[in-house]
């Protein structure tokens, strides 16, 4: 989770030094409601959550051909507190880089953020063990807000906004137990425009050829635990080659191959064997994977958006489910180096989050 934090330290300062001109700062109030997603968390769903969210915004006015592209996005920080409604949860603060993409003559905005949360009240066996769903008091934490924005009211510089967010947190299976929670509902609040109407730059982009097909190696590692209450943290590695065929200016398709070296993959067939004999599974089974996968990204600039979804050809034990998908970000740091975070999902059971560097040719 440390190094989870400094890489959105890194993206945040990065991509923030890049633009020139403040938006505007916004506040919102956050009524909703955690989903129960999973049928162990129960107990959990109690009362409604509330909180506030603090947030500043950069427009991002067209000096990249991609600002176009996006019709003109603006990037920020938020800071969001939760109080989530059972005692067991406590308290969440968060802290989320974003981006924001506009539509409706920019009155209708789509905020998608992934950050840092503080758990409050995390499970512990003596003084809360009924908090299955945050193991750890560090969590991952996403952020998504569809809001309406109106004109400037009374001619003053302030805005009235309002809209819907969904807000995930889980630690990645880090640390169990790891539930994670959903959490959606509406906010209201005002945003203050610190600058004046910024004018736009317009390019001509059909002019610029598309990226040409490029292949990429990638090493990610990180930790993760067998998924029993406060078990050990075991190290993993993935090797990862893909191909990526540019389509647009705006995004790609992927084609590529994952061999998965899990060590608490290993240490599942050590506990399977022990604890129940019968099911036929060995402490010496292979605990290798290796998966081809389908993917899709978004090319925002040096930031760019990755989605996968694989599938096992070699699964000699059967640990977790057979597909599986990635989300998250790759950051250029030059022109054939660049790293990444991908969380790692078996359908709603997170698996790992994937600290990776990777080469492109």
């Amino acid at each position: 989770m440390r190094i989870l934090f400094v890489f959105i330290l890194f993206l945040g300062f990065g991509v923030t030094q890049a633009q020139s001109q403040i938006d505007g700062f916004h506040v919102s109030y956050l009524f909703g409601k955690v989903i129960m997603h999973k049928p162990e968390m129960s107990h959990l769903v109690q009362g409604p959550t509330h909180g506030f969210s603090l947030s500043y915004d950069h427009f991002l006015t067209g000096e990249k051909e991609w600002h176009q592209l996006y019709n003109y996005p603006s990037f920020g920080v938020s800071f969001v507190y939760q109080n989530m409604g059972a005692t067991q949860l406590g308290n969440v603060y968060s802290l989320h880089p974003h981006y924001k993409f506009y539509f409706l003559k920019r009155r209708l905005n789509l905020k998608f953020g992934l950050g840092l949360g503080y758990i409050t009240n995390p499970f512990d066996k003596i003084d809360n063990p009924k908090n299955v769903a945050y193991g750890s008091k560090l969590t991952a934490s996403v952020l998504f807000e569809l809001s309406y924005q109106s004109q400037r009211l009374f001619n003053l510089p302030l805005r009235f906004q309002a809209g819907l967010f969904l807000m995930h947190y889980s630690n990645g299976k880090m640390q169990s137990p790891n539930t994670g929670t959903n959490n959606y509902g509406l906010s209201a609040g005002l945003t203050y425009d610190v600058s004046e109407d910024v004018n736009f730059k317009e390019k001509e982009i059909t002019e610029t050829p598309i990226k040409p097909m490029n292949y990429q190696f990638i090493f990610a590692s990180g930790f993760n635990d067998l998924g029993l209450l406060q078990s050990k943290k075991y190290p993993f590695f993935t090797f990862t080659t893909l191909a990526e065929k540019p389509l647009t200016h705006k995004n790609a398709i992927q084609l590529g191959a994952d061999l998965f070296l899990s060590q608490a993959a290993k240490e599942h067939n050590v506990y399977k064997e022990a604890a129940f004999p019968n099911d036929g599974i060995s402490a010496d089974d292979d605990y290798k994977r290796i998966g081809l996968f389908g993917g899709h990204r978004f090319y925002m600039g040096k930031l760019n958006v990755a989605t996968q979804i694989g599938y096992y050809i070699y699964y000699p034990v059967d640990y977790l489910k057979r597909v599986y998908t990635r989300i998250g970000l790759q950051y250029d740091i030059s022109k054939h180096f660049f790293g990444s975070l991908l969380l790692k999902t078996h359908f709603a059971k997170a698996e790992s989050i994937e600290f990776g560097i990777g080469f492109k040719l």
